[in-house]
């Protein structure tokens, strides 16, 4: 029986072929608008990064560019297809692409026309996002949103974005949800999990890690130290390098993180996380002299990191969270404990030791210092003295 012929600006079974290179070839047939079929095809580096290249190759060939009667499921697909042009860092490219395909390409703004969506449209699909996915999900699919309506804008399809300058009050779960972190009563009584710990806390955690031999088995011990004493990122503190470390001017420079790419695994990104995350960090005497006896003890060449894996490998952040949790934090009695804690912890004890907020923003390698005064800062150390300055 022969194969039915396919419509005007229709495709066929979209097919992909592994290419030598390593990347991934997807091709289609297309009955074209002059009523010819002619093969589409588009390489990338993964199968599904190919296939969403050539779903909005498809579109774009028999639109001719962006139209208004286009859903919002197409424009994302071709604002994608885009993406890899755009310069993103190849971890908020993947980020972002997982994002839009599940909330823009696959959600129920899918198949509604752009000329319609509107500022309620869009609070609403925010709403949606927050009570499915959380808050963060939402912050980030909306933001795509304003960038794909923005794409739209400046394809002609649309002549002004309804997402631009768009302020949306939280919703009252969204509220609770954020209520959840803050103070559950007064004085020292704080949700534990987003604060910050106490010297004497500390002190304790850091004895528990350097007496502990599962710990050091771990190699888990100077990962510990490093977060408790410089405040850095998991992912930045993974990615230091002996060559970051300069032991005579007593520093260590930032100017990298791990991630996990698709296609490629774990690499050392060449770039922290954002241009501000770039510094130079003094390091405290006591972490000075455990760098320095770890660094005499291994014999390491400049560009090993300076926390491997047990096995000697790069360490994943995500399983390096889940291994500080059961091999440190639970059995120390600290099991409310994340590795972001100690970020906090030392933009506390800065700030009470007199360091200005610009002066701790920078440590943290924030850009705004409103940043860390109103998230990093634990506000238990301002209520505990205000009161003497009435």
């Amino acid at each position: 029986m022969a194969r039915p012929r396919l419509e005007l600006g229709t495709y066929g079974e979209i097919k992909v072929t592994h290419k030598t290179d390593g990347s991934y070839r997807a091709r289609a047939y297309l009955r074209d608008l002059d009523g010819q079929r002619r093969e589409v095809t588009y390489s990338d580096r993964t199968e599904r990064a190919a296939k969403a290249g050539l779903k909005a190759e498809l579109t774009r060939r028999v639109t001719r560019g962006l139209q208004s009667s286009a859903t919002l499921g197409q424009a994302t697909q071709l604002w994608l297809a885009e993406l890899p042009k755009l310069g993103y860092r190849p971890s908020s490219e993947r980020v972002y692409r997982s994002i839009a395909e599940r909330n823009l390409v696959k959600g129920s703004l899918r198949d509604m026309p752009l000329a319609s969506i509107t500022a309620g449209t869009i609070t609403r699909f925010v709403q949606n996002v927050t009570e499915e996915s959380g808050p963060g999900a939402a912050k980030t699919a909306r933001t795509l949103l304003r960038y794909v309506l923005t794409y739209a804008v400046n394809e002609g399809a649309l002549h002004t974005n309804p997402a631009q300058g768009l302020r949306i009050r939280a919703s009252t779960s969204e509220r609770a949800q954020i209520d959840a972190g803050k103070e559950r009563s007064e004085g020292w009584e704080l949700h534990e999990g987003s604060r910050a710990l106490t010297d004497n806390e500390q002190r304790a955690l850091l004895d528990y890690v350097g007496q502990d031999p599962t710990a050091r088995a771990h190699n888990l011990d100077l990962l510990v130290y490093l977060l408790a004493g410089t405040g850095t990122r998991i992912g930045e503190a993974l990615a230091l390098r002996w060559k970051d470390v300069d032991l005579t001017k007593k520093t260590v420079t930032v100017q990298a993180t791990v991630v996990r790419l698709t296609g490629r695994g774990l690499v050392i990104q060449e770039e922290p996380k954002t241009s501000s995350s770039r510094r130079v960090i003094t390091l405290p005497a006591w972490l000075l002299s455990e760098v320095e006896s770890r660094k005499a003890e291994r014999q390491p060449s400049p560009d090993e990191p300076v926390c491997l894996s047990a096995k000697g490998c790069l360490r994943d952040p995500s399983n390096t969270n889940r291994e500080l949790q059961t091999v440190v934090f639970n059995p120390s009695g600290f099991g409310w404990m994340r590795p972001h804690n100690f970020r906090k912890s030392v933009a506390t004890h800065l700030d009470e030791r007199g360091l200005s907020a610009r002066e701790i923003a920078g440590h943290l390698g924030h850009k705004n210092p409103s940043l860390t005064q109103d998230v990093y800062m634990d506000r238990r150390a301002m209520a505990s003295t205000a009161g003497a300055n009435l």
